[in-house]
């Protein structure tokens, strides 16, 4: 089947308020990726008691979005490269964050379309739909950093109501069964290229922020699948996260201040956490996601952030 969307309305959001004229320099780490989007996609349902009259009303979301971007008034500029002078020999390549307040991109679009159509949610053409196109030709400094796309949809599923109506909201419990450190999976190899990263401009503008960000990723086997045995089997995980911090070998350091107490990443492969946990509840104990104290457990229990010495704490946390 072939999902048809329909773009209504596009704009671009500013910040509510005047935010600094500045330029920031990314650190070394942040331009090792290619100038891409990485695409995030998330469903939501409206509540029963909302009667579906402002229920992610345009409106309102670029309004709330403009009060967002005053904090964060960085992901409203735009690229810009420059060359830099000094460290070696003639300019080298550099890209900064102009913080030119030109916006983030907002696309209302609807579609026909249910969510069974988009299958098992693999990275297919149809999905990709789901995110706002950009036209990369122009240059980095010809697009906004932030493309938000608000797909209306039909998708009032009954079915899905009355599951809702029906989960239980248990008490989650998680018992962990073992706590590892995965290092890259060179460490006899040759040195690393950059033993010292300092982070960028944009890193110490929220460091105060400085904590774990949570991600909870869910994931399913096959009925299907022959060796359903090594389904999310530890020891594989753990020996491909070793293959994959081999380039990503900064993630397996630790921060750190230089002399000027500025934060900077030693790449020292300490490593990333690695947990393996096990329960008994069933994803419906989760209810619709908001329960705080359920999804916390789906994480690496946090460090004290404020208490603990930065140089203790991996940059990743898997469980």
């Amino acid at each position: 089947m072939v999902i048809i969307i329909k773009e209504k309305e596009r704009s671009m959001v500013k910040p509510s308020e005047n935010t600094p004229r500045r330029r920031l320099w990314l650190s070394v780490l942040d331009q090792m990726n290619n100038p891409s989007h990485n695409p995030v996609i998330y469903f939501f349902r409206s509540s029963p008691s909302n009667n579906n009259n402002n229920f992610f009303d345009a409106n309102i979301l670029k309004h709330s979005l403009s009060k967002v971007l005053v904090p964060f008034y960085p992901i409203a500029g735009r690229l810009r490269p420059v060359q830099v002078h000094g460290g070696g020999r003639g300019p080298h390549p550099r890209t900064e964050i102009d913080c030119n307040e030109e916006g983030v991109l907002f696309v209302t679009a609807e579609t026909t379309a249910v969510i069974d159509d988009f299958g098992d949610f693999a990275p297919t053409p149809q999905l990709r739909r789901l995110t706002p196109t950009v036209d990369y030709s122009l240059g980095i400094s010809s697009y906004p950093l932030l493309l938000i796309q608000n797909l209306l949809t039909s998708w009032g599923l009954i079915s899905l109501k009355e599951g809702m109506q029906m989960m239980n909201m248990n008490v989650m419990e998680v018992k962990v069964k073992e706590r590892s450190l995965v290092k890259p999976a060179d460490q006899n190899g040759p040195p690393r290229p950059i033993n010292i990263i300092p982070l960028s401009d944009l890193d110490l503008i929220y460091e105060e922020m400085r904590k774990r960000m949570s991600t909870c990723l869910y994931f399913y086997n096959k009925p299907n699948q022959e060796e359903s045995n090594h389904f999310f089997d530890s020891s594989l995980l753990k020996k491909s996260l070793a293959k994959v911090l081999v380039p990503f070998y900064p993630i397996a350091g630790r921060l750190g201040h230089d002399h000027n107490r500025r934060l900077q990443i030693n790449c020292n492969d300490d490593g990333v956490l690695f947990v393996v946990a096990e329960t008994s509840s069933h994803i419906h104990d989760l209810g619709d996601f908001t329960s705080f104290s359920n999804l916390s457990k789906l994480s690496p229990p946090a460090p004290d952030y404020y208490s603990t010495e930065i140089s203790s704490i991996p940059l990743l946390a898997l469980q």
